[in-house]
């Protein structure tokens, strides 16, 4: 069954929008940028910019303006929010990894006494954070593979469409935090072999 958009609600709800819309273009047109009002905000930058340079009217200053605060907004949130998961994942595994590493250090002391030598425990040692360590970014990277093209078709709303970019954007980002990865793997080792030595 089909839903009626065009109810009696929806028809109030785009006639009350469109005149609140109506009334902000007069008032901008009429009162504001006539007398140089500038309230602040984009519309009051928008006013500056278009005294600044009179070529441009306020309409299109307001729209380079939100247009550039929305594109800051998704780099700002991305790289953000991608760099507080990153932190906060790999902390939780350099702290877990190091919590355990007091826990082994009665046994590997008791696996010295009986033999077993430094390089054997260094080799145990990394392997194990190793494991701890790469199975969640090798989960990540597959899962990123297997999003890619749900990714892309999304990014086609914003008319982003080179594939070949968000490729190398995808793979350039995995491999920063490979890097990333690689030097608190490096330093959690060593740490973790200092308290088990």
């Amino acid at each position: 069954m089909k839903k009626n958009i065009f109810t009696k609600d929806n028809l109030m709800f785009f006639i009350i929008l469109n005149l609140g819309l109506i009334f902000t273009a007069v008032g901008i047109a009429i009162f504001k940028t006539p007398n140089h009002f500038a309230f602040g905000g984009t519309s009051g930058l928008s006013i500056i910019l278009s005294t600044l340079f009179p070529k441009w009217n306020v309409g299109a200053f307001m729209w380079i303006v939100n247009a550039a605060l929305v594109v800051l907004g998704f780099f700002f949130l991305g790289i953000f929010v991608g760099f507080l998961f990153l932190m906060a994942t790999v902390l939780i595994i350099y702290y877990k990894q190091i919590s355990e590493g007091y826990d082994d250090k009665d046994r590997y002391q008791i696996m010295q006494k009986v033999g077993m030598s430094k390089k054997e425990v260094k080799g145990s040692i990394h392997s194990q954070i190793l494991t701890v360590f790469f199975v969640p970014l090798l989960m990540a990277i597959l899962h990123v593979t297997v999003a890619f093209k749900p990714i892309t078709k999304l990014l086609l709303v914003f008319n982003l469409s080179d594939t070949h970019l968000s490729m190398m954007c995808t793979i350039g980002v995995s491999a920063v935090f490979a890097v990333f990865y690689v030097i608190v793997f490096a330093i959690t080792s060593r740490e973790y072999y200092k308290i088990v030595k």
